[in-house]
């Protein structure tokens, strides 16, 4: 065999390896690419499947708070219309409540939710409680109904149960502040600053273990506060879990309507700062008080709702209720 074949021989052999090396690595190079584009495409459809369930569990939740929100309108229009038969002066302020946006709003989170027919829908949790502004107009208007039903006779009753009260003077004694309270049946003063002095001693000694209370606070510039105990205060250092508790502000000697300020409900745990005989007790967190009356010393006393200390207090006032 001739050099020149030789040559020739080994040329084409080299050739098929490269041919048949370059077919492995081609073949590999598109093994792998399928691989990861399988791997892409799963990725991609755990994607879908959950923004696609995503969108319709959103769908779902804004359905279930429709039909709570038409329920909950539905309930205080049959409560209003079975107030139709009360004095002229009660029909007139049901007649203003009826009018209110409460409707606006409903038909304002229809809209928003998308719906054409919520009628079959039967679910549970409110968009209400997904909306904070919303939640917070129709809470506002239904505690503005609930003013409505305080009869005048029920009213003079209220008055007569505090006509011992230095604070709580009977043009203080309003419908609206009157629906803040529960049903009351009977009162008690057990405590009075100008009388009893400032002292947490004889505070708990007359307070403790008495049930429900409230709390009258009154400044020399005309300010009227206090708050609502719906527990009993001891003499331990623990807090009181509760979810009726409430701050109120009757007036600011200017002639401001009474204020309610609830208690937030996750806060609910650490609604009454109790605490020992030697030391006052409060609403709110410990050493972070929405209010807090020094019976020690009254200088001391202040609230954290309208960053106020330094007071003139001039009287305070614990009531039992019942």
């Amino acid at each position: 065999m001739s050099l020149r074949w030789m040559i020739w021989l080994f040329n084409l052999k080299r050739l098929q390896h490269h041919y048949h090396t370059k077919k492995i690595c081609i073949l590999n190079k598109i093994e792998t690419d399928f691989e990861l584009l399988k791997k892409i495409i799963e990725i991609k459809k755990e994607k879908i499947l959950t923004e696609v369930s995503q969108c319709y569990d959103s769908s779902i939740e804004k359905a279930k708070g429709m039909v709570e929100a038409l329920k909950l309108l539905k309930k205080r229009s049959n409560f209003m219309e079975k107030l139709s038969k009360h004095s002229l002066e009660e029909q007139a302020i049901i007649k203003r409540y009826k009018t209110n946006n409460l409707f606006q709003i409903i038909r304002s989170v229809v809209k928003r939710s998308e719906l054409n027919s919520i009628d079959q829908v039967d679910l549970t949790e409110s968009l209400l409680l997904l909306d904070p502004n919303t939640l917070s107009d129709v809470h506002r208007i239904i505690d503005d109904i609930k003013f409505a039903p305080i009869s005048q006779t029920y009213l003079s009753k209220i008055r007569e149960l505090f006509t011992k009260s230095s604070i709580l003077k009977e043009s203080l004694i309003t419908p609206e502040f009157a629906a803040m309270l529960p049903k009351l049946r009977s009162s008690e003063r057990l405590f009075q600053l100008t009388r009893d002095g400032p002292n947490p001693f004889i505070f708990h000694e007359k307070c403790d273990n008495k049930g429900q209370t409230i709390v009258l606070v009154k400044l020399l510039d005309g300010h009227i506060f206090g708050g609502y105990n719906p527990t009993s205060w001891i003499s331990e250092y623990v807090y009181s879990k509760c979810e009726d508790a409430f701050l109120f502000s009757l007036t600011n000697g200017k002639g401001r309507k009474c204020i309610k300020c609830p208690i937030e409900r996750h806060k609910s745990d650490k609604a009454i700062k109790q605490n020992k005989t030697k030391y006052s007790p409060g609403f709110g967190e410990a050493n972070n008080s929405d209010l807090f009356i020094a019976f020690r010393k009254l200088d001391n006393s202040y609230s954290r709702l309208g960053s106020e200390t330094g007071w003139d207090i001039v009287e305070v006032e614990v009531w039992s209720i019942g």
